[in-house]
């Protein structure tokens, strides 16, 4: 049920990114792999560049990106609610959240660091659509 609710909440940010805040819409543009490997979603097709770093912190990134946190905790929530505070939810919740939170300025500046490397205007002033 996690995983479902979890996918579920991906498709309606994409489907109505209206609804959610600037970075949440804005990160759904963006794929942040272990290996640093990122792609950016632009006129419906995946740019692709490499950014250097350890595992540990590409992976901690993923984990902590505004769509990604959205999407976990949602489906945390949705599953607490229908099986009440057990403990494989949590577990489940604990193993998709990152260590440390990362700070949503993090995600902007990486999301600038990638439009440089594909050569894409930054998109700072996004709004969502």
């Amino acid at each position: 049920m996690f995983y479902l609710f979890h996918e579920l909440r991906h498709a309606l940010q994409y489907l109505h990114p209206e609804r959610f805040d600037e970075l949440i819409s804005r990160s759904r543009l963006y794929v942040i792999q272990y290996d640093g490997t990122c792609y950016k979603l632009v006129d419906g097709e995946w740019k692709e560049c490499k950014l250097e770093g350890s595992i540990e912190f590409f992976t901690e990134l993923y984990l902590g990106q505004p769509h990604e946190r959205d999407a976990n905790d949602f489906a945390y929530e949705r599953v607490k609610a229908l099986l009440g505070a057990s403990p494989e939810p949590q577990v489940l919740h604990a193993f998709w959240t990152p260590k440390k939170p990362i700070a949503d300025q993090v995600y902007e500046e990486l999301y600038r660091q990638i439009d440089d490397m594909i050569g894409e205007a930054s998109c700072e002033a996004y709004a969502g659509g």
